[in-house]
C-alpha cells in the first residue's frame, strides 16, 4: 500500500508520496514492484499526489499537464477541479475492468488523494480525498 504524508506549517505545506508500485498478475498474486512518481505540481503553489489503486498515478499525471504551470490557484478552486476530472476518469478505469475485478475480490479498490494548495487568504491548506471501494465516490477525509 502507498503512503501519503501531509502536514501545513507555517511557510507551506509538506507533501510525500512513496515511489513503490506492485506489479499483479491476473491471479492477485504480486509479481513485482515498480518505482513511479506519485506527487505532481498543479500550478505554481499546490500539489495532488495519489495512493492506493495506480491509475490514480496516470490521472495525476493529466492533472499536472492541464493545470497552467505559472498560476496560483486556491485550494477550493483545485479542489472541485481535481474532482470533477478524477471521479470521471476512475469511474472509467474501473467500469472498463469490471469483469476483472468481480473475478479478484482481492484487487486494490481503493484510491486516495492529497491536495495541498493555499487557501482564499494565502495560507497553506491540506486536504485528504478517499474511496473505499469501486463504487464509492472520492470524498474529503477528516484531518485530525
Amino acid at each position: 500500500m502507498s503512503q501519503l504524508i501531509g502536514c501545513t506549517c507555517p511557510d507551506g505545506v509538506v507533501l510525500a508520496a512513496d515511489r513503490r508500485v506492485e506489479i499483479r498478475g491476473d491471479d492477485g498474486e504480486t509479481r513485482g514492484e515498480q518505482v513511479a512518481r506519485k506527487l505532481y505540481p498543479l500550478g505554481r503553489t499546490a500539489a495532488v499526489a495519489s495512493s492506493g489503486a495506480a491509475v490514480g498515478i496516470e490521472i495525476c499525471q493529466q492533472l499536472n499537464r492541464s493545470v497552467d504551470r505559472s498560476v496560483d490557484l486556491d485550494v477550493d478552486a483545485l479542489e472541485g477541479y481535481l474532482l470533477s476530472v478524477f471521479q470521471p476518469a476512475y469511474d472509467r478505469f474501473t467500469a472498463a475492468g469490471a469483469d476483472w475485478f468481480a473475478a479478484h475480490p482481492e484487487a486494490i479498490t481503493r484510491v486516495y488523494l492529497a491536495l495541498a494548495a493555499l487557501d482564499d487568504d494565502g495560507a497553506p491548506a491540506l486536504r485528504f480525498y478517499g474511496s473505499e471501494t469501486h463504487d464509492e465516490p472520492l470524498h474529503r477525509l477528516p484531518l485530525d
